[in-house]
């Protein structure tokens, strides 16, 4: 590996309790693998120096920590999860300092919100295992982790928040119109008609639907023949009523939504600190899922590839916002009991590998507010 200059004294000693781990697992005292590279100075062996930023950490200083050209070999996996480990372990007690600052100003805003005519609720929903949130992120050891850029710590951006509600919108709303989306034709037509912003265009389209949807499969008639076209107007006015709530919530081409999705911030208390750990998936079947001219069969006889990764442990508090101006549409999006988020969080999960179990949360409760007080010199 190419020869670095030599970092600076207080870069050396931010990195030293990383080195030292490293010296203390290699024999002779020489670092694994030729991790380090000559010219960074010997380890310094004072005391460690927080880690003030860890989204700069995890982002930038991983090609010096880890041999980034052989993090996939079985020593490059255990200086992988090592890096992990030592973001863990010595990250800056600041970190729950700043979430607790973020708060404050994003209740600041939903106080000027409600000024200009806004009525805001949230949600506070804990994780039941472990969450993860842009593991496909580009980082150079593969997985990634959405970090807030400024302050460090995880977040679940409102991009997300909303994605999440808008799909189970989508699902339950043809569920509660029993519609078939099981059956390809039946739920691509019902996901396009959603996106359609023009009544007429979008009556027809739902007109075809019914059909299909009443006739139990994608091969049906443009509209059956037992059904008319009185109770058939019925019928699409009624459906339209629902992708039309379903527009107003999320926009349309042309039109933004009426409901605004915050990023949802981690909650900590005094005292506490938010559970990070490191989590790993170990494929068995490597070269059945790459796939080739001559595929492989999924065997037991291959060599498991393990993949560490970081990620928010179990009991992890979050704070859902959710803002409109339309109280019907606020009921709807976050009601405890009917609404589209608290039952995707409890039902589906949010992040990453769901279908795995991963992001499952409960719902602690969902208060009603309608603008941020102060209590204490800090707003709740």
């Amino acid at each position: 590996m190419k020869e670095l200059p030599v970092l600076p004294a207080e870069t050396r000693r931010l990195l030293a309790p990383f080195w030292a781990a490293q010296e203390e697992r290699a024999p002779g005292g020489r670092p694994r693998n030729g991790s380090f590279p000559a010219g960074n100075g010997a380890p310094e062996h004072q005391k460690p120096m927080p880690i003030a930023s860890l989204s700069l950490f995890f982002e930038k200083f991983c090609p010096v920590l880890v041999d980034t050209a052989n993090w996939h070999q079985p020593k490059g996996i255990e200086k992988k999860g090592d890096f992990y480990r030592h973001l863990i372990r010595y990250r800056s007690p600041d970190m729950e300092t700043y979430i607790q600052d973020c708060s404050s100003r994003r209740h600041r805003l939903l106080h000027r919100l409600k000024m200009q005519g806004y009525q805001w609720r949230y949600l506070k929903a804990e994780t039941t295992w472990n969450l993860i949130v842009g593991i496909g992120n580009a980082h150079v050891l593969e997985t990634g982790l959405t970090l807030n850029r400024m302050y460090g710590f995880p977040y679940l951006p409102g991009s997300t928040v909303k994605g999440l509600t808008r799909y189970f919108a989508s699902m339950a709303l043809a569920a509660e119109l029993a519609i078939p989306t099981d059956d390809e034709v039946v739920g691509k037509l019902w996901l396009e008609i959603l996106e359609i912003p023009e009544e007429q265009r979008r009556r027809q389209r739902l007109r075809k639907l019914i059909a299909q949807a009443t006739a139990g499969g994608s091969e049906a008639p443009d509209e059956p023949a037992d059904s008319s076209e009185a109770a058939m107007a019925a019928t699409v006015a009624r459906w339209d009523e629902k992708v039309h709530l379903f527009q107003r919530v999320f926009g349309v081409l042309g039109q933004k939504g009426a409901v605004i999705f915050f990023d949802a911030l981690p909650e900590v208390k005094q005292n506490e600190r938010l559970p990070l750990v490191v989590d790993i998936v170990n494929p068995h079947y490597g070269p059945y899922y790459v796939g080739n001219d001559q595929p492989a069969p999924p065997a037991d006889y291959y060599h498991p590839k393990p993949v560490q990764f970081l990620c928010v442990g179990p009991k992890a508090c979050f704070r859902f916002y959710v803002a409109t101006t339309d109280p019907e549409l606020l009921a709807q999006v976050i009601d405890s009991t009917k609404g589209w988020l608290p039952r995707a969080l409890g039902t589906w999960g949010i992040g990453a590998k769901t279908r795995s179990g991963y992001g499952q949360m409960q719902i602690l409760d969902a208060p009603v507010h309608k603008g941020g007080r102060r209590n204490g010199g800090r707003h709740e």
